[in-house]
């Protein structure tokens, strides 16, 4: 009995030790949608590869009442803090069927970034300005940062 109780604790330990759940990010907005989706196939026909085998990463950041979004091409080894981070919280963002991992800019203050002493990340990759409008979102403004 000593045994199976030993056991079942370690199990519960293991198990509250395991990622959690996938959070799923989304505007539910065709115009952002669309917006990303023009960029994204640009990419594609520029590397002549589909941009759903891309290996995206996006940042997310709200400013005045205003969402700036940037997604671009995934960077750093495993090892690299931002990846740990992105692992760890399991957030992605749904940009039609495709589930990109999401960054949130606070994530600059995490444990994993003080350690490698970055207190900056310089995003280039797709921009994009959304709002909330009459209760749906919209993309009033889109670039390519480098």
């Amino acid at each position: 009995m000593t045994k199976f109780l030993f056991a079942a604790i370690c199990l519960m330990q293991l198990w509250s030790c395991q990622t959690s759940n996938k959070v799923i990010y989304s505007f539910d907005s065709p115009d952002v949608t669309d917006s990303i989706d023009f960029f994204l196939k640009k990419h594609a026909a520029v590397h002549q590869s589909r941009y759903q085998n891309v290996k995206w990463v996006a940042l997310l950041r709200e400013t005045s009442g205003m969402f700036e979004l940037i997604i671009t091409e995934k960077f750093g080894g495993n090892k690299s803090p931002i990846n740990q981070i992105l692992k760890k919280t399991n957030r992605f963002i749904l940009i039609d069927n495709l589930k990109v991992p999401l960054f949130f800019e606070s994530d600059i203050l995490s444990q994993e970034m003080r350690k490698a002493n970055a207190g900056y990340v310089n995003w280039g990759g797709y921009y994009f300005k959304i709002v909330k409008e009459n209760f749906n979102y919209k993309v009033i403004e889109t670039g390519v940062l480098f």
